[in-house]
């Protein structure tokens, strides 16, 4: 493998493990990662053996769902100018909290310490203007217009200036999620009113099912995922027996638009190459033509 494009659009994070084992991967020597800090002494993450994808072109995908381990991991890449950042800024979730079991069989999650990055900028967003603030974020960015412009992504604090460890010496910022090196805009007009009335009556799932389970000989030919893609299309009469489907019930696709119906397509074909080969399959066919798929594409060439 020469360049990789690892994709933590809507991925809220988890295990730090997971997070620190992956950037062990990608980057070489002992470099740290993260550390953290609180009311216990500082903590630090380093990188301690040889990664498998330590030369290569790299480019992470990011977006405001990208959250805590996925933060972690996409900030230590950019701060060591490891790779491309692309996408929209991430979340701002960098706290550390420690659970305490509960006499009443309750769980109690204390936040202990916070996340920093090596170049000592923490992830987490503010609290400072009260939590119901905190809650509204991803919605006010969306309303100044930050999803749809990169010109209108600021730092939240400007303040709060940090300069990476890594060769370009940049400048970053702290207090509110990894801002992005290369921007891909919202696509407000992806998901209409009529694809969100399916997605809400799980009909894709439902239609995928039936079609599957009566057709499974027809997708035993296909070698692999791969040559699936690129050799099979959802059928104009697929389309016509899906439509069915919605009518009964209570979905009416006569506004269906054009974009409507390549959305459509993209959905069956993604959801029946995931009943032949689990998400190997599902992610083929949906990234074909992801606009952020593509750009890491570009900017990876453009570097190779």
């Amino acid at each position: 493998m020469q360049q990789l494009v690892i994709d933590l659009r809507q991925n809220g994070g988890g295990l730090l493990d997971a997070a620190t084992r992956l950037a062990d991967e990608v980057l070489d020597g002992n470099k740290l990662i993260v550390y953290t800090q609180g009311k216990l002494p500082r903590q630090d993450y380093t990188c301690s053996r040889p990664g498998v994808f330590e030369k290569g072109n790299l480019a992470i995908l990011i977006d405001e769902g990208s959250a805590s381990a996925s933060e972690v991991l996409a900030g230590a890449v950019q701060d060591w100018d490891r790779g491309i950042i692309i996408g929209r800024r991430s979340f701002g979730k960098g706290l550390v909290q420690e659970p305490f079991e509960l006499d009443n069989g309750a769980t109690l999650r204390l936040t202990i310490a916070r996340y920093y990055l090596p170049s000592n900028r923490s992830i987490q967003k503010s609290y400072d203007a009260g939590r119901e603030a905190y809650e509204e974020d991803i919605a006010n960015r969306y309303d100044h217009g930050e999803f749809l412009n990169g010109d209108s992504i600021r730092p939240v604090d400007s303040s709060l200036k940090f300069r990476k460890p890594g060769p370009s010496g940049a400048i970053v910022y702290g207090g509110g999620g990894i801002t992005p090196d290369v921007f891909i805009p919202f696509d407000t007009s992806r998901y209409s009113e009529l694809l969100t009335s399916l997605y809400n009556r799980n009909l894709f799932g439902d239609y995928v099912y039936q079609y599957y389970t009566a057709n499974a000989a027809e997708f035993a030919g296909f070698k692999d995922a791969s040559a699936f893609n690129r050799e099979w299309q959802v059928s104009d009469k697929m389309m016509e027996g899906f439509r069915a489907l919605a009518a009964r019930e209570g979905v009416n696709m006569s506004r269906a638009t054009a974009k409507d119906n390549e959305e459509i397509r993209i959905r069956i074909k993604a959801l029946l190459a995931r009943q032949r080969w689990r998400s190997e399959g599902f992610y083929e066919v949906v990234n074909a033509g992801d606009p952020a798929i593509d750009r890491a594409v570009h900017e990876l060439q453009k570097k190779k």
